[in-house]
């Protein structure tokens, strides 16, 4: 499919997106994507995001994400090996290259931003 972006073809390192999870994430959210430390969200939480209006876009708005020095490819690939190996989503749609470079502009308010989406998350919960 156009604009999949396999984790194993970014960059030079040896595991693609795995590495660049490393070099790139790994500082503040920990090498299981566990730590919720301050306003550093667990990204194992990461897939609750999917399944609330306005979530996906946030996942690649967040201010770690959308200023992060990756190429819109490489956030994809990083994005996709997250839910993937982080997270216990399943039968995601993968980001694209495409998809990061048209929302990858950094929340103006991420916390209230984050704040609503997860506001929208509970109320799910509770109705579920």
């Amino acid at each position: 499919m156009a604009g999949d972006v396999p984790p194993e073809t970014i960059g030079p390192w040896p595991k693609g997106a795995y590495s660049l999870y490393q070099m790139s994430c790994r500082g503040c959210h920990g090498n299981s994507a566990n730590v919720n430390v301050g306003t550093i969200p667990a990204l194992n939480q990461a897939h609750r995001y999917l399944g609330v209006k306005g979530g996906r876009p946030y996942l690649i708005r967040a201010p770690g994400v959308a200023n992060s020095p990756l190429t819109d490819r490489q956030t994809a690939a990083v994005l996709n090996w997250v839910l993937k190996h982080k997270t216990p989503v399943n039968n995601f749609i993968p980001f694209t290259t495409e998809e990061v470079a048209k929302h990858r502009q950094a929340s103006n308010n991420a916390l209230a931003e984050r704040a609503k989406l997860n506001a929208r998350m509970a109320a799910l919960e509770d109705w579920q």
